[in-house]
């Protein structure tokens, strides 16, 4: 099977909340292109894959039937759907999407007080 692999990985569970009730939706990996036997991503490139299918240690198996490969562990970081969708949109690092979520609470704290 033809690989790509991935730095900076980061395992990314997708919820939604519906009457308060946290539903998981799925989980998709974010990383950093290190190097692609596909051909179609160039080193460098930030990716968001499809659902996880499956994982056998550092190589995951999406539900498009793509193998990526991690360098080690990957980080693990659990968000909205809205704050997927920017996410998946704009190819956001989690980092970013936090820095948004906070910027978001301190306006949205200002605005109460």
């Amino acid at each position: 099977m033809i690989k790509t692999f991935l730095k900076s990985a980061t395992v990314l569970s997708v919820f939604d909340f519906h009457n308060d009730e946290k539903i998981f939706l799925g989980e998709m990996l974010f990383g950093i292109v290190h190097s692609d036997q596909t051909y179609l991503f160039e080193k460098g490139q930030r990716v968001i894959t499809s659902i996880i299918k499956s994982q056998n240690n550092f190589e995951f198996i999406t539900k498009s039937d793509n193998c990526y490969v991690t360098e080690d562990k990957p980080e693990s970081f659990e968000l909205r759907l809205s704050e997927f969708v920017v996410m998946r949109h704009l190819l956001l690092s989690p980092a970013e999407v936090i820095e948004a979520r906070e910027k978001l609470e301190r306006e949205d704290a200002k605005r109460l007080h």
